[in-house]
């Protein structure tokens, strides 16, 4: 979970092994932009309440099914980098995961024959580490908590920002429809 191609097929909601074998084709080719299906995208900026503890998620899990909801931390670190594929406009590293699994990510957007080209490739911790002491001057590492929720054909996705001004929250709900 945590990303937004990532797709539950539960054995429930199949009517036998061939039904989900097509399922898992259909949702591949839906990533892959090949299906007749349709994904819905709602996203909110959602209003933190004033007394809600800066340190949690403020959102009640209790009641949600925890194989159906997983936090995840999130930090980004914005670096100074050069390349000879073109002018950067900006680039960082980000940690991203759960407990003791961490996945890591250089991005950098740059600008190639006047068009901007962002670039990702996923490092090690060591490389993470090597590039994250290159953090650009005046900039602060951005944190966030993801949780994310499939729940009735819905996933959502809320990111919580608990060291930014304001404490905000963006929430993405997606949806598949069909034509």
């Amino acid at each position: 979970m945590g990303h937004q191609k990532w797709f539950l097929i539960k054995n429930s909601d199949c009517e036998d092994f061939k039904d989900k074998i097509q399922k898992t084709k259909e949702a591949v080719l839906d990533v892959l932009g090949k299906s007749a299906g349709t994904h819905f995208h709602k996203k909110f900026l959602l209003k933190k309440d004033v007394q809600a503890d800066s340190s949690v998620v403020p959102l009640d899990l209790s009641k949600i099914n925890q194989d159906c909801c997983e936090e995840i931390h999130i930090s980004e670190t914005f670096i100074d980098y050069t390349t000879a594929e073109g002018d950067v406009i900006s680039c960082s590293v980000e940690k991203k995961g759960s407990k003791r699994s961490f996945a890591y990510t250089h991005k950098c957007t740059i600008l190639k024959n006047g068009q901007k080209v962002l670039k990702k490739k996923n490092i090690s911790a060591a490389e993470y580490l090597q590039y994250k002491s290159n953090i650009k001057k005046d900039h602060k590492v951005l944190r966030s908590k993801r949780v994310c929720i499939i729940d009735n054909g819905m996933y959502i996705i809320v990111d919580y920002f608990p060291e930014s001004d304001g404490q905000p929250l963006l929430a993405i709900i997606q949806v598949k429809g069909s034509n």
